[in-house]
C-alpha cells in the first residue's frame, strides 16, 4: 500500500496480485485533504506523458493526516487476516507510508510540541515540521506493532523496516543529513545509497545483533521465500537473508551491485557543491566506483573507509579502469537506451562553473 508504479501500467500493484488496500502513484503526497487528488485520473503536471493511474485511497478511517490514514489501513488488514483459519496461506503487508516525503506536513499540535525543544544531538536539525512526521511514522509504526500483539500474529510475522534511500538534504530549512556518510537522496555516496534495515521477528531470531554484511533490497523476496517454505522464483537478483538472520556474525560471499542515476538535479553534488550530473556505480567486494559522467571516476574503499574520504582511483588506476569496464558492460545490458546521458550540443566548455573540465568516458 501507498507509492504505485509511476504511470507504468505493468507497474501497479494489482499488476503483481496485489490486494490494493491504498495506494497513489505518485513519489509524493500531500498529508491533508489528499483523498480527491488520490482519485481523480488526471495527471498533477499537464505534459506528463501516457495515462496517470493515480490509484485508489482507501476505506475511510476517520484520520486527517495521510501517515495516521495509512496506518490504521494496514491496521484493519492486520485484524482482518487474524480472523481467517489457521491453515491458510502466509499473508505480506507491503506498507510504504510517504512519509517523510516532501512536502514537509504535518498536524498544528505536532508540531508545536517540537518547536523551541532543546537540541540534543550535534548536527544542529531545528525542523519542527520534520519532527512532527518522524513522530507520526514512529507513531504508525508503534500501531502496527499493538495490532500485531493484540491480535495474536506478533510471534508468527517477520517484520522489515527500511528505506528507499538516505535522507534529503536540500530542503530550506535543512530537515536532516545523513552524517557522518557523505552525501543523501540522489547520490550514490554511502550517505545517499545506505540505509537502516532493521528485522523483527520475536522468538524466531536474536534480538539486539548487528550485522555488518552487504544486503540489498532485493534479497527481501528470497528471504521471504525461504522463511515460508515457498519455491524461489527464477533469476532472482536478490539472496536470502536467513544464514544471516541465524548468525549475524557469519560473513556472505563477496557480491557485485549496480546503481544508476541519469539526471540532472538541484541536489548538491558532495563532492563539489555544484548540481548533481548523471552518475553511476558499481560495488564489487569492498570497493566502490562511482562513474560522474561529467567525466571523473572516483574509487573507494567502503569497508575501510565507509565515510568516502580518501579516493583511491590515481592510487590504483588498474581496478579503477577494470569496475569501469565491468560498470559500463553493465550499463549497456540493463539501461535502456533512453536513460543513458547523451552529450549537449549547447555544451560550453569554457563553463566557469565546472568543476573540473568535461571528458567523455564512455
Amino acid at each position: 500500500m501507498a507509492p504505485g508504479g509511476h504511470g507504468v501500467a505493468d507497474r501497479q500493484p494489482s499488476a503483481h496480485g496485489f490486494e490494493e488496500i491504498a495506494f497513489n502513484d505518485a513519489g509524493g503526497s500531500a498529508y491533508f485533504n489528499w483523498r480527491n487528488h488520490w482519485e481523480k485520473k488526471t495527471p498533477p503536471f499537464p505534459s506528463m506523458p501516457g495515462e496517470y493511474r493515480a490509484g485508489k485511497s482507501g476505506s475511510l478511517t476517520g484520520k486527517d493526516y495521510l501517515t495516521d490514514d495509512l496506518s490504521a489501513q494496514a491496521c484493519r488488514y492486520l485484524v482482518k487476516q487474524s480472523q481467517e483459519p489457521k491453515d491458510k496461506k502466509p499473508f505480506f503487508l507491503y506498507y510504504c507510508p510517504f512519509a517523510v516525503h516532501t512536502p514537509l506536513q504535518a498536524p498544528r499540535e505536532s508540531i508545536a510540541a517540537f518547536e523551541g525543544k532543546s537540541q540534543i544531538g550535534t548536527l544542529g536539525h531545528r525542523n519542527a515540521t520534520y519532527a512532527a512526521m518522524v513522530k507520526h511514522l514512529d507513531d504508525s509504526i508503534g500501531a502496527i506493532r499493538q495490532t500485531l500483539q493484540e491480535t495474536g500474529l506478533a510471534e508468527s510475522t517477520l517484520i522489515i523496516f527500511t528505506s528507499d534511500n538516505g535522507g534529503v538534504e536540500y530542503t530550506n530549512p535543512a530537515a536532516t543529513d545523513n552524517q557522518p556518510f557523505k552525501g543523501g537522496k540522489a547520490c550514490l555516496n554511502e550517505g545517499g545509497i545506505r540505509v537502516p534495515t532493521i528485522v523483527y521477528w520475536p522468538g524466531r531470531f536474536e534480538g539486539g545483533t548487528w550485522c555488518n554484511e552487504v544486503i540489498d533490497a532485493t534479497d527481501f523476496l528470497p528471504t521471504l521465500a525461504e522463511l515460508t517454505n515457498n519455491p524461489l522464483p527464477r533469476d532472482l537478483d536478490g539472496r536470502s537473508m536467513v544464514p544471516l538472520l541465524k548468525n549475524p556474525k557469519s560473513k556472505t560471499e563477496p557480491r557485485t551491485l549496480y546503481w544508476h542515476y541519469p539526471y540532472n538535479v538541484i541536489v548538491k553534488n558532495p563532492e563539489y557543491g555544484t548540481p548533481l550530473t548523471p552518475h553511476s556505480a558499481i560495488r564489487k567486494g569492498a570497493h566502490k566506483l562511482i562513474w560522474d559522467w561529467h567525466g571523473r571516476l572516483l574509487l573507494y574503499d567502503i569497508e575501510a573507509d565507509p565515510f568516502e574520504q580518501r579516493d583511491l582511483a590515481k592510487e590504483q588506476p588498474e581496478l579503477t579502469q577494470k569496475l569501469h569496464s565491468q560498470l559500463k558492460t553493465w550499463l549497456e545490458e540493463n539501461v535502456s537506451e533512453q536513460y543513458l546521458p547523451t552529450l549537449n550540443p549547447d555544451f560550453n566548455p569554457q563553463d566557469k562553473d565546472l568543476p573540473f573540465p568535461f571528458q567523455d568516458l564512455r
